[in-house]
């Protein structure tokens, strides 16, 4: 295991993560120096007391559930009554999950999680164990979920799978870097390039290519739908200030919407969750910045009316941001706030995982993440299981070579 580097850089790590000043020394999740003693069955790693032998943990807040907790400064001490012998918390573990290839999906379904690398799409059960895989034998590039069919996009074709069971193979005419599948079963995909951007669509039932969009420039590449609608998301990836950018398949073809008219006002991030239910109605921002989506005349190409600012989740601090979010579709968000502000790209200081009830605007309960990451891949959280996923990249930083990883925290 790797340990912290030099004392001076711990000491200053320490200042940055203020809200631990005042912990107890030698319990999980709190703050130590290089040469401290941490509690039996904990080490010290990267300035924070983990379970021995690894460099990741999980520990949930020493609050109690369901209590209303105002500042990211609250007391976050883990119940360590709940951590088994190898270091897992309430079923979870330092890492749920982990792979050598990349990360292209986490779908949460009835029978389970699906997990999707570029290797193979792999169902884990209630018990999370291995119960189905599917490969199709040429590197993956892109994976959807909407539900009902399960999307697996290679270099060469896109294979349709229903309760893990492939129904149909589809040629394609570019290979996708990111999908979505919208109401109807239509599956939109989105090309790797981000310089007139064309996006195919796809009706997975009957497999009939429905066609082409017209090309864009500079509209972003990750994709995500508007939950309850026909729309999804792009965020600007090649050029800077970054935006939010709105399009619509309702048609069959996917047509251009409208942008955020903001370009550059506040942090714009493929981290964000959605508000509204059934149908989505505001966009959380990485910042916790809320956006109306729909604008009155966010109806026509090229509209400025879309994505307007209409308030705040209300729980950050001025220059806090989540690292991580999503939501349950249930009204409530979830966000990984990283401790320290020398390095929060990641949680190796530590993240205060928020759960936050919209209609209140306030943070009814706390998990603390330690984990050591690249980037953050994939948020979703598993309602059936009550648990927050957050898949990582690592970029073989480890001595195994493994490149991504899932964390599982439990609330």
């Amino acid at each position: 295991m790797k340990r912290v580097g030099p004392l001076l850089f711990v000491l200053f790590s320490l200042g940055c993560a203020s809200s631990r000043t005042n912990e107890t020394p030698g319990e999980w999740g709190n703050a130590c120096l290089a040469g401290d003693m941490c509690n039996a069955g904990l080490e010290c790693f990267r300035s924070v007391c983990v379970p021995a032998g690894t460099d990741a943990g999980v520990s949930p807040d020493g609050g109690g559930r369901d209590t209303d907790v105002t500042s990211r400064d609250a007391d976050r001490r883990p119940d360590t009554s709940l951590v088994g012998e190898d270091g897992s918390v309430g079923g979870g573990g330092p890492s749920w999950r982990r792979g050598d290839d990349r990360l292209h999906g986490i779908f949460p379904a009835a029978r389970g999680v699906w997990v999707v690398d570029t290797e193979a799409a792999v169902l884990y059960d209630a018990d999370d164990v291995e119960v189905q895989r599917f490969s199709p034998g040429r590197p993956i590039t892109a994976a959807a979920y909407d539900g009902t069919y399960l999307a697996i996009a290679d270099r060469t074709a896109v294979t349709t799978l229903q309760e893990g069971v492939p129904i149909q193979t589809i040629e394609l005419t570019q290979w996708c870097a990111s999908a979505v599948i919208l109401p109807g079963h239509v599956f939109v995909c989105g090309p790797e390039n981000d310089w007139d951007r064309i996006f195919e669509t796809i009706d997975l039932v009957s497999g009939v290519p429905l066609g082409l969009s017209d090309p864009y420039t500079y509209n972003g590449l990750p994709m995500r739908r508007v939950p309850g609608t026909s729309h999804f998301v792009t965020v600007t990836t090649s050029s800077s200030p970054s935006d939010y950018h709105l399009y619509d398949a309702g048609s069959g073809i996917a047509d251009f919407v409208g942008e955020s008219p903001y370009h550059g006002d506040f942090r714009v991030t493929g981290t964000y969750a959605f508000i509204g239910e059934p149908v989505a109605t505001h966009l959380v921002t990485t910042e916790g910045i809320l956006l109306s989506i729909f604008g009155e005349d966010c109806s026509n190409s090229f509209s400025s009316d879309c994505f307007v600012r209409d308030g705040d989740l209300g729980v950050l601090n001025p220059g806090d941001f989540y690292i991580a979010m999503t939501d349950d579709r249930m009204g409530t968000v979830y966000g990984a706030l990283p401790e320290g502000r020398f390095a929060p790209r990641d949680c190796a200081m530590g993240c205060t995982v928020q759960r936050v009830d919209v209609a209140t605007r306030r943070v009814t309960d706390n998990r603390m993440l330690v984990a050591a990451f690249d980037s953050v891949e994939h948020t979703v959280f598993d309602t059936a299981r009550n648990r927050l996923l957050i898949g990582v990249g690592l970029r073989a930083r480890r001595d195994d070579a493994a490149t991504w990883e899932i964390h599982a925290i439990g609330f």
